[in-house]
């Protein structure tokens, strides 16, 4: 209806185009910023965004502003300039709300970060690895980018311990294997099981000397090892909703890391050959889980007024997870390095060296 009265009564100038589209696509995300956030198991819902504007009119006075009046009649015109200059700050809300896209955990540089503090650390033996980081890296996301178009994707990149029980969170050690489908309505995450399986494919894949296989099973294993050195992606208050922190979730994981990778401090360590992969994942994403509480705190000190992440929040709260972050990260890179050597070693085993009887 709003259009074919802006379209009766004059041309649209551009700039009122640009906030009406933006304000349509703002409405999107917040509607489904459930699944952006956190990947279900659905799709994103795809929907036409639609304006419904209540009966009771909205008029124009002599002086462009807008103001109450009777029912809304054909001819009537939406003033959207008098909306711009009374709400600028809404309106800019609106205007860049409408270029959110989906977020991806650490983005391409915190993935990066941890694939490259791995393949530093490896074995020198290993120079496949040194060799194509910046080609596994260029793959690094694909994980990501597949939660489109396969549906058992998004499930596969968090684990929701309170699921299982209080820490040290025993249930977990019980699960082989995923939960059984028809429990999983529960949502628990399928992370540390994505990685085992993912480990296993590399193995596969280095046993047969398959160069593109290996690269692009390497750069999975390193997204999947990385969101698990995400805190947040270990618990079901992920963005803070249930304390008070609502939008952690991108903030920390985005936001803050995006302004400060270039501080991000991984250390020296020796990869180890893992004997159980499961037990040793599960006590990766464990350990990460203790974090989530100092990261929320953080954020509770840093933000000195409700809603406004400025400068002054980012810088604080990096004062304030400085030491904890540089873990995260460290903590990420021992772990992936630890399990490329043990895929390394494993397929050692498999070779059937030239001239074995096990040729004939």
């Amino acid at each position: 209806m709003l259009k074919q009265l802006l379209k009766k009564q004059r041309a649209v100038p551009l700039y009122e185009k640009i906030v009406l589209f933006s304000c349509g696509n703002c409405i999107f995300w917040q509607q489904n910023k459930q699944f952006y956030m956190r990947q279900h198991v659905e799709s994103p819902p795809r929907r036409r965004v639609t304006f419904k504007f209540a009966k009771t009119n909205v008029m124009k006075n002599k002086k462009g502003d807008v103001k109450k009046g009777t029912s809304l009649k054909k001819g009537d015109v939406l003033n959207i300039t008098a909306l711009l200059k009374r709400f600028p700050a809404v309106c800019a809300l609106m205007l860049f709300g409408g270029s959110l896209s989906p977020l991806f955990s650490w983005g391409y540089d915190g993935h990066a970060l941890i694939n490259n503090g791995a393949i530093k650390n490896l074995p020198s033996e290993m120079k496949f690895f040194v060799k194509k980081r910046k080609v596994i890296n260029k793959h690094v996301m694909d994980p990501d980018r597949r939660k489109g178009d396969d549906r058992e994707e998004p499930v596969r990149h968090w684990l929701d311990l309170e699921y299982f029980g209080a820490p040290p969170f025993r249930a977990l050690f019980e699960f082989k294997k995923p939960p059984r489908e028809e429990d999983y309505k529960i949502r628990s995450g399928k992370l540390p099981w994505a990685i085992a399986e993912t480990l296993e494919q590399l193995t596969e894949a280095l046993t047969e000397n398959d160069g593109e296989k290996i690269i692009l099973l390497a750069a999975d294993l390193a997204h999947y090892v990385g969101d698990g050195a995400n805190p947040l992606h270990t618990t079901e208050n992920y963005d803070g909703q249930w304390t008070g922190n609502r939008g952690i979730h991108s903030r920390f994981e985005s936001a803050l890391i995006k302004r400060y990778d270039s501080s991000v401090k991984i250390g020296t360590f020796s990869a180890v050959y893992v004997e159980d992969p499961l037990k040793f994942i599960f006590e990766y994403l464990i350990e990460s889980h203790g974090r989530v509480e100092a990261i929320l705190q953080a954020d509770r000190k840093s933000c000195w007024e409700p809603g406004i992440y400025d400068n002054y929040y980012y810088d604080r709260m990096w004062g304030e997870l400085e030491a904890l972050i540089n873990d995260c990260f460290s903590q990420g890179s021992f772990t992936l390095a630890s399990l490329f050597y043990t895929a390394h070693i494993n397929a050692a085993k498999n070779i059937t060296p030239a001239g074995d009887s096990g040729t004939n």
